[in-house]
Formats: structure tokens, sequence, C-alpha cells
């Protein structure tokens, strides 16, 4: 096998025996794929093998639980111990006004109108992904000439609670996707002596996704709290306790507008 060459071979590659024994956690030699068309594990040498040299595949890289699941049968137990991350995808909506004007940005600064994928890990998320969702929220065009991909930067306060209310639904939507929205499920199911291998690898994943998923919640949770007001159909932030906090000045100034003799002014006029 020399290097570029690449072979296919049917096989059950989640949960596969032989696809763990030659996965090397330091030797890189070669790279696996899965081809949906021909229902094959194609792999590629990265390297010359000699006759009868075993292929090992080099384990982790830029992969998460889940492809790590899908190329070995088997993954870290701790997620984050590997830097685990999962993928969304994100695009303009077609009906914005400024559709086009955005999409042409955007593909000026190689980023995809329809379909851009972003990394989301348990700690963080891409500066990228916030400042293509505030793009994406954009009604002023003159906000634009503020927009920078790769400096955080906030184009206004209307702008950034529509984004992180967009990002937390977005992900609150991916982490309905499960039976069970919490880890405590998957950590019981983890300590049943009976669990066979799979549905401990499935189990596994699961937990790994819903750790990366609460803890996106968390930091989007965490840029929201500055932010004071919410929107109101006149475009502007307002104090969601505002009709309390008018109640308040409202008591403090009664003694105030009784001697000044306010308190009827205007009532029988």
């Amino acid at each position: 096998m020399t290097r570029g060459e690449k072979r296919g071979q049917q096989v059950d590659a989640f949960g596969s025996s032989s696809a763990r024994q030659v996965a090397d956690r330091s030797t890189a030699g070669a790279m696996t794929d899965y081809d949906y068309e021909s229902e094959c594990v194609i792999v590629r040498a990265e390297r010359d093998y000699s006759p009868g040299e075993e292929v090992r595949l080099p384990w982790g890289g830029a992969r998460n639980s889940a492809d790590l699941a899908l190329t070995y049968g088997a993954c870290d137990e701790i997620g984050i111990a590997r830097d685990d991350f999962l993928t969304m995808s994100f695009g303009l909506l077609p009906s914005d006004p400024l559709y086009a004007v955005k999409a042409g940005v955007l593909a000026e600064l190689g980023y995809d109108a329809d379909n851009q994928v972003f990394p989301m890990h348990q700690d963080r998320f891409p500066t990228q992904l916030l400042n293509y969702l505030r793009l994406s929220r954009v009604a002023d065009i003159a906000l634009l000439a503020k927009l920078s991909m790769d400096e955080d930067i906030i184009l206004s306060q209307m702008n950034e609670y529509e984004t992180l209310q967009l990002l937390m639904s977005d992900v609150r939507n991916r982490m309905e996707g499960f039976d069970e929205t919490d880890t405590v499920s998957e950590q019981q199911l983890l300590r049943d002596a009976d669990l066979s291998e799979r549905e401990a690898l499935a189990a596994t994943v699961r937990l790994c996704e819903k750790q990366v998923l609460q803890g996106t919640m968390v930091g989007v949770r965490s840029r929201l709290a500055p932010i004071r007001g919410v929107p109101t159909k006149g475009g502007r932030m307002e104090d969601p306790n505002k009709d309390i906090a008018d109640l308040f000045e409202s008591v403090e100034n009664l003694p105030r507008n009784i001697i000044s003799g306010k308190l009827f002014s205007g009532l029988f006029e």
C-alpha cells in the first residue's frame, strides 16, 4: 500500500473490534472515512507501507466523540479531556431584505451564507460564530461597518440580545433532540454493569454531547446577563421592570407632591 492509495471494505465500523485494535494514539500512518454510497470504510495511507505491515490509524486528531465512535468503535470517557466539540450549522434568512448584501459580505470573507458550520466546545464557542449571527440579525445596514469576524465587538444592545437568544434557541432545540435532556440519566446508565459494549459507547457519546450543549448554554446566559432590557415594538431596549420602577418612583414622590400641591394637579383640568 503506497502513500495516497485508498482501499475500501464493508465493515461494521460502529463498535468494530478490528478498528479499535489498529487504532494507535500516537502514530499517524493512515486516515479513515466512511463512504455512504458504497457503504465502505475508506482507508487512505499517509506513508508507504511494506507488504504485510500492519496499518495503524491515528487516534483522535480533530475528531469529536461521535466521529471517534464511528471510526474506531471507542471514544474518551470524558470528552472535555480531549477538548470535545459538536458542530452546528447556521445560515441567513432568504426573506431578509438585506440578504444579498449580507451574503456578499460573507462570501468576501470566505463564509457560506446558507449553511456555515461552526464547532461548539463545552467551555467556549468561536468569535466567528457570534459575529456570523450578529451579521445575520443586522437590520440597520450602517452597523455592518462595525463588524469584524475576528474581534468580539457588540454592534448594538438590540442586535446582541437577538443574537444570543437565537443561539440559545438553536442549542436548546439540539438538546431537546435527546430523550432525556439531563446528563444524570447517562451517568446512571453507564454505571449499569449489564450494558453491552455498544450501549455503553452510545451513552458515552450522548453524555459528551450533552456536556458540550450545557456548557454552551451557560456561556450564552453569562453573556445575556449584563444586557439590561428587552426589545420593544418601537425597536428600543426597555427595562423589563420599568412598570415596577415607575410605581416605586411614584410612591417615593408622594410626600413631595402633597407638600407642593401637585398631587391632584391636572386631575380636574
